[in-house]
């Protein structure tokens, strides 16, 4: 039981510290001025490493809420764990705090809808991975990581961690609004996770 639990501790952990180490590539991409379809294409890396490791995130698993025995506290477990992971990652290697901040300066409603459109496309990524195995799908996971950053939605677990560089490296951070837009892009992720998820379940997997 205890060697259970240590086992989906670790997992959790790791795919916090996947996306936040994906995130950081991305911001340091952007520095050196690769563009943002490279930046993206690098921040693949992460999601593909995950579902090759059979690691947990957060908005890969959300769409499976009520299913395969994941329960809220169970979601709610693996988004703390890929927090630590992320925040830990962009608190030591993020030195940019403008990311965030560029998000935060958003309308809410923009960020929202920008949270349903990454949980809808991180959910097909994952569903397409599961149906269909990581080798035939990579490029299909890469365009879905490509579609949501060059879109401008928003995936928790790497905002969390650029939040982690923000407060840094920020000299005012605005703490309060920053933890609601967080909570804001949580539940939008999950509301786009759930959608794809009644989606894919209603489509045939042969035609």
């Amino acid at each position: 039981m205890m060697k259970a639990y240590k086992g989906f501790v670790l997992k959790g952990l790791t795919g916090g510290v996947l996306i936040g180490l994906a995130a950081l590539v991305y911001s340091k991409a952007m520095e050196l001025g690769v563009g943002p379809f490279c930046a993206a294409l690098l921040f693949s890396f992460g999601l593909m490493a995950i579902i090759g490791l059979s690691a947990n995130l957060y908005t890969g698993k959300a769409g499976y809420l009520w299913q395969d025995g994941l329960d809220s506290r169970d979601l709610a477990f693996r988004l703390y764990l890929n927090a630590l992971g992320a925040s830990l990652v962009g608190s030591i290697g993020i030195g940019d705090a403008s990311i965030w901040a560029g998000k935060i300066a958003k309308p809410w409603y923009s960020v929202f809808g920008g949270a349903i459109g990454c949980g809808f496309l991180i959910f097909l990524a994952v569903e397409m991975s599961r149906r269909y195995g990581i080798r035939q799908t990579w490029a299909f996971v890469a365009l879905c990581v490509i579609s949501f950053i060059l879109a401008g939605f928003e995936h928790s677990i790497a905002d969390i961690a650029y939040f982690g560089g923000y407060i840094v490296n920020s000299n005012s951070p605005l703490v309060g609004k920053s933890v609601g837009y967080l909570l804001l892009i949580v539940i939008g992720n999950l509301i786009g996770s759930l959608v794809a998820h009644w989606l894919a379940a209603i489509t045939p997997k042969e035609y």
